[in-house]
């Protein structure tokens, strides 16, 4: 937990829905997220006959991802999870990666690709 606390913190705004406060008590930890109310792209790549993404919009959607990853790779962190359904689509095209529960983060950065 503390991992996906520093991790969302260090990344916000940079492509990851953004953690607003931290609530710890006795028993448990509350992470206080933004609402998003967009879909993941699980959901929409199985609902294909309902939407289809222009060629823009592929490049959009990939052209984020990349630059998400490259800069948690520029912190030093690793998210480990990176599936369609932990990526949020919204507005078309922009994105936001979910799921930092099994994020590790490194005490340098990671080499870029």
């Amino acid at each position: 937990m503390i991992n996906e606390i520093e991790a969302l913190r260090t990344l916000k705004g940079r492509g990851v829905f953004e953690l607003h406060e931290v609530h710890e008590t006795e028993n448990n930890i509350y992470l206080v997220t933004e609402f998003v109310h967009q879909d993941n792209l699980y959901n929409i790549l199985n609902n294909l006959n309902s939407y289809m993404f222009s060629k823009s919009s592929v490049q959009r959607i990939m052209f984020g991802l990349l630059r998400a990853l490259s800069t948690m790779a520029a912190f030093g962190i690793i998210h480990r999870n990176i599936k369609p359904s932990n990526i949020l689509i919204e507005d078309e095209a922009h994105i936001k990666i979910t799921n930092f529960g099994l994020v590790t983060c490194t005490s340098a950065p990671v080499s870029s690709f």
